[in-house]
């Protein structure tokens, strides 16, 4: 056995259990909100996007764990700016405010 397939191996079984534990631990903390459903959702497809490019340029793994922590920082930043716009749209709704309006008839805008 060559140093780089006992290598590559190691790497597999630590990702894979990295993978497992994840997963296990997001389960174990009930429903999902939307910050961790785009976070976990944005980590396995950048880590299947990283696989991908990886296969093409001979390091699968290493685009696993580039693409797995980049796609899940971008997942985050989406659910988390999801969230806020959901919570200000609510907390308006609560106040009973609304979104501006145009006038058809004169095209100024009416607060509601």
């Amino acid at each position: 056995m060559k140093y780089g397939d006992s290598v590559e191996k190691k790497t597999r079984t630590i990702l894979g259990a990295m993978l497992i534990a994840t997963v296990l631990a997001g389960w174990a903390g009930g429903p999902f909100t939307t910050s961790e459903q785009y976070t976990y959702g944005g980590g396995a497809l950048g880590a299947g996007t990283g696989a991908i490019i990886g296969v093409a340029s001979g390091s699968p793994a290493t685009g696993v764990v580039i693409g797995g922590p980049l796609g899940a920082i971008v997942g985050y930043l989406i659910g988390d700016s999801l969230c806020r716009a959901l919570d200000t749209s609510v907390a308006k709704k609560s106040r009973g405010e609304s979104f501006s309006e145009a006038d058809s008839g004169s095209g100024e805008v009416v607060q509601r």
